[in-house]
């Protein structure tokens, strides 16, 4: 018999069935917890954020100016990503990472479409990452320069010492293998409430062989718990 489930139905085989939506909930979450703490390695970021002005006397600044400025900053992040700029922060860190090994760990966004961006580098060491960091506001205004021999950056805010641990995110890991777990658990209940030929009510009798009910014995032991007919 090919049962078709409904609401109720499904919620009631998930009441029956809580202590398994929890303990697999927390053996998600738990198993994630640990797998995050002790098999994902940790990484730390440091920034830099540079601003970009047109207007090299920097007196009476237009709007002009302003959005000449906001134009070149996506072209002066390019620059930053170039083979030739890698290259040379590589040599200025100093770390024996390559150009290919730094276009993956540096990453530049701009920030809400004005003259500044900022620039992250993402490490397994904090040190790797503030002294490259530190190379990038060496090396990328001299490399503007000599590529676009206009405009300039003006460095904001240096790395920080300390860069922080941004990845893995203990928390957000922990919830999505709670969330997975409970949704196995979900899973579970649902293919074995599909794969259970036994005929709970009486509708579903008279779907399995298409006769009325005439008549139906109740249970007569009385519990708090739902009573289910016998036929």
């Amino acid at each position: 018999m090919n049962r078709e489930l409904d609401l109720a139905t499904l919620f009631y085989s998930l009441k029956k069935r809580i202590l398994l939506l929890l303990l697999l909930t927390v053996i998600g979450g738990v198993a994630a917890g640990v797998i995050t703490m002790q098999m994902i390695p940790s990484k730390y970021t440091a920034y830099t954020t540079i601003y970009v002005y047109n207007n090299v006397e920097r007196q009476e600044v237009t709007i002009s100016d302003i959005n000449m400025s906001v134009k070149l900053v996506n072209t002066y992040i390019l620059i930053l990503k170039s083979n030739i700029a890698l290259s040379k922060i590589a040599s200025q860190s100093n770390l024996g990472y390559t150009a290919e090994q730094l276009n993956g760990m540096i990453g530049a966004v701009q920030m809400n479409d004005t003259e500044l961006f900022k620039v992250n580098v993402t490490a397994f060491d904090p040190e790797h990452a503030r002294l490259i960091a530190e190379a990038i506001t060496d090396v990328l205004p001299a490399e503007i320069l000599r590529v676009v021999k206009a405009g300039f950056v003006e460095i904001i805010d240096y790395p920080q010492q300390n860069p922080p641990r941004t990845s893995p995110n203990l928390i957000r890991n922990t919830v999505l293998g709670a969330a997975q777990g409970l949704l196995l658990a979900v899973a579970l209940v649902l293919a074995n409430l599909l794969m259970d030929k036994t005929i709970k009510n009486k509708n579903e009798l008279s779907r399995a062989f298409d006769y009325p009910v005439l008549g139906a014995i109740p249970a007569l032991k009385q519990s708090k718990r739902r009573t289910v007919d016998t036929y």
